[in-house]
């Protein structure tokens, strides 16, 4: 007879049983695996949840960053604009034709100030207005860095240098020069012809930058230039126009259609310029002085920093002795009065033999007094 199958020996299908044993085995390692799987879940739930703290961390530090920064660049370390005082020039300085270089270091930014008493933010070189002076002599090399830390691109024009060579360092704003972007800077360098010397400026030429604050004197010695070793002491008088409103603001409307006085057409007066509120002497409306010592000659360099007026200058029973224009040398000419447009530079010799008091006579016949 044959013998019963054991369960262990076949099955009706063929196939050998499985032992429970084993399948407790079994089912304890997918008991295992979940875990092992819900775990590296968990693990990179909690890897995605970091990651996501992490750029959110990030973005923050970005954003607070980037307000940081434009906070520097509208607004200003929080000073007062200070007058320059270095009016009347270094007898020291050494005048020579042995050349050198000169380095100056410059920060251009936002600043309150009021120059004739009208508070307003104006726009600065090292704090300064008027700002620093540059002295050099005739062939020397000129360095000067520029960091702007104002909202808007800037460049410098060293007005009236010749720059053979050199045009790209001449500050034109999109004609030789991108402008210097906010927060970056940018180095002149140069060297000065050595044909040339006498009283020059430079200024801001982007926009209409200038007419805010960016603007200084620039001045050139040499042994060769005619009047050297003729005056006992060197002066600068810078003249200029001062607006209470930004001259973006009044340039905007000087070119609408109804012009800055309503007037373009129609009107009495088309195509009016917008008239300034004050005429500044050496950054001031009021209380510039000298204190002259008597009996000694006196060259004074008379600047006309100004964006749109005409000055005329005069010592008050004084005659001037005119004897540059402009870097150019000229046969003394006796006047009492000294017409200058803007932009122009005149030098003029003065003999201290009396009190007086030095006038100004901008447009609209309004009189400053030195």
């Amino acid at each position: 007879m044959a013998q019963p199958l054991n369960s262990r020996e076949g099955s009706s299908q063929g196939h050998t049983d499985v032992d429970p044993k084993a399948e407790l085995e079994v089912t304890a390692l997918n008991n295992a695996n979940r875990q092992v799987v819900q775990k590296g879940v968990q693990s990179r739930h909690k890897l995605f949840i970091l990651s996501a703290v992490a750029a959110i961390i990030v973005i923050l530090a970005l954003a607070l960053g980037l307000g940081l920064g434009l906070g520097l660049k509208k607004k200003s370390t929080g000073g007062f604009v200070t007058t320059n005082t270095s009016f009347i020039l270094d007898s020291s300085f050494e005048v020579t034709n042995v050349t050198t270089t000169r380095y100056y270091e410059w920060v251009v930014e936002e600043m309150p100030g009021s120059p004739d008493g009208f508070e307003r933010t104006m726009l600065v070189v090292n704090g300064q207005f008027p700002g620093p002076l540059v002295e050099v002599n005739s062939g020397d090399e000129l360095v000067v860095n520029v960091f702007n830390k104002m909202s808007n691109g800037t460049t410098i024009h060293w007005h009236g240098q010749w720059q053979n060579g050199t045009n790209f360092m001449d500050g034109t704003n999109g004609i030789t020069q991108c402008p210097i972007p906010p927060g970056m800077n940018f180095t002149y360098h140069f060297t000065i012809n050595s044909g040339q010397y006498g009283t020059y400026w430079w200024h801001a030429h982007t926009s209409t930058q200038y007419t805010d604050g960016i603007y200084g004197p620039l001045v050139i010695h040499s042994p060769d230039e005619p009047i050297y070793g003729s005056y006992d002491r060197d002066v600068m008088v810078i003249l200029s126009d001062w607006y209470h409103t930004w001259s973006s603001a009044l340039l905007e409307q000087y070119l609408s259609t109804a012009g800055y006085d309503d007037q373009n057409y129609g009107g009495f007066n088309p195509g009016a310029e917008p008239p300034p509120d004050n005429g500044l002497i050496n950054g001031k409306m009021n209380g510039s002085t000298f204190s002259f010592e008597p009996n000694l000659r006196y060259r004074l360099r008379i600047f006309n920093m100004a964006s749109l007026t005409d000055f005329v200058f005069s010592v008050d029973g004084h005659p001037l002795s005119v004897v540059e224009a402009d870097g150019t040398s000229l046969e003394p000419a006796t006047v009492h009065r000294v017409p200058i447009s803007v932009a122009q530079r005149y030098s003029v010799i003065l003999t201290t033999n009396q009190t007086c008091w030095v006038v100004l006579v901008p447009c609209g016949n309004a009189r400053c007094v030195l």
